[in-house]
């Protein structure tokens, strides 16, 4: 694995990412093809891909600050346990970008109802009423995103949103 990992402004050492109890994965077990994009946020590519040939979902990221890449994974960590967000499971980074791994999501909201995957009222209901549940949770936590967008949400299998980004978001 890396001894160090290269940041904007300095080096992101694999002692920093233990610190912060953020699993480092070795590269050679995640693969994507970047013809797989599933979409692009503020901060973003988000692609379908696997990791030790399971499907999950590689987000690429160009190398920020240490601060700012602390404070990426800091964000997923706090909502790991909730089903409306991003599992995250780990990172890998090396010197022009890091990929950030997370469970697979079929698409987003915009891609759903631009094919006419999401038919019915009690659907569309469901996926309404969870994207408000994720909006409360984000306010209950004194969070305000600043991107909001159906780009932004992904769809499971089982038609679960999950938010994929949190854009410029801050805590109030």
């Amino acid at each position: 694995m890396f001894d160090f990992l290269f940041g904007n402004k300095g080096l992101i050492s694999e002692k920093v990412l233990a610190q912060n109890k953020i699993k480092v994965l070795n590269r050679k077990d995640i693969t994507y093809d970047k013809s797989n994009l599933l979409t692009t946020t503020g901060s973003g590519k988000y692609y379908t891909g696997f990791l030790n040939k399971e499907p999950v979902t590689i987000k690429e990221v160009e190398i920020m600050s240490e601060e700012s890449l602390i404070n990426e994974y800091s964000l997923w960590k706090e909502f790991q346990e909730n089903e409306n967000f991003l599992h995250f499971m780990g990172t890998c980074i090396g010197q022009k970008e890091a990929i950030l791994v997370f469970n697979s999501f079929v698409c987003t909201i915009d891609q759903a109802l631009s094919t006419r995957m999401i038919k019915d009222d009690q659907q569309r209901s469901r996926i309404t009423s969870q994207i408000l549940k994720i909006l409360n949770i984000l306010n209950t936590k004194g969070m305000i995103h600043r991107d909001l967008r159906p780009g932004i949400f992904g769809l499971t299998g089982n038609y679960n949103v999950q938010l994929l980004d949190f854009g410029n978001s801050y805590l109030k």
